[in-house]
């Protein structure tokens, strides 16, 4: 049975919680935030390898990584930042505002302010970007690989 990157969402809710009453509530909402992430990042990267027919393993793809500096995760929202449909631009920047709290959820030790309300926006973000995933199921975003390209030229 193949994993659903959907349940990663789920977890991040279930781990969220309402309560503050035991001393891992911190770490878990920091794990919300990184599932969150996850979750709107893994579904971002199949849907544009999947409807796109972006092969993230291409010497071109592995060229432009290269020349941009980046990751598959920075590509991801790079591509879609480059669509032909505004709502898929605004999800692509809205995956890398994601990817920044999940390092700072990740990586930093020093307090997140306001950890609930990072948390929730971090689940809401991450459910407007998996839901606008149909855009490219229903043909009605792609991905602009040439203009990536041309940046490098």
């Amino acid at each position: 049975m193949n994993f659903e990157w959907q349940d990663y969402l789920l977890l991040a809710k279930q781990l969220r919680g309402d309560s503050f009453a035991n001393d891992l509530s911190i770490a878990k909402m920091r794990s919300a935030i990184s599932r969150a992430y996850y979750a709107a990042y893994n579904l971002a990267y199949f849907h544009i390898s999947k409807y796109c027919h972006i092969d993230y393993r291409s010497e071109q793809i592995k060229n432009i990584r290269k020349s941009l500096e980046i990751d598959d995760h920075d590509l991801t929202s790079k591509l879609m930042q480059t669509s032909d449909s505004d709502q898929m631009r605004l999800l692509g920047s809205r995956l890398f505002t994601l990817k920044g709290k999940r390092l700072k959820a990740d990586y930093y030790s020093n307090p997140i302010e306001k950890i609930n309300r990072e948390t929730r926006d971090a689940i809401m973000i991450a459910e407007m970007i998996i839901n606008g995933m149909s855009l490219f199921e229903k043909g009605q975003a792609n991905v602009n690989l040439k203009l990536l390209d041309s940046l490098l030229k």
